[in-house]
């Protein structure tokens, strides 16, 4: 199991090179134990950042990153 800091890093990698897709498969990867408040926000950010007007799931993803932050 890697680290919070390794994860995180990783994650504002992938947020800076805009994989947002692969964002969301290694967060949703994680153990349902550790999925922390900055976790959960992350996840909700990047399904943000995935979702696109064009999109046929574009309601979905905005549903689902909303729906993670009302969890926290």
């Amino acid at each position: 199991m890697e680290s919070r800091e390794s994860l995180i890093n990783q994650i504002a990698l992938l947020h800076e090179e805009k994989e947002h897709q692969k964002l969301i498969v290694l967060i949703e990867g994680q153990s349902p134990a550790a999925m922390y408040y900055e976790l959960t926000s992350l996840l909700a950010r990047a399904y943000i950042h995935y979702a696109q007007p064009y999109m046929d799931s574009f309601p979905e993803y905005i549903k689902h990153a909303v729906e993670q932050l009302c969890s926290v």
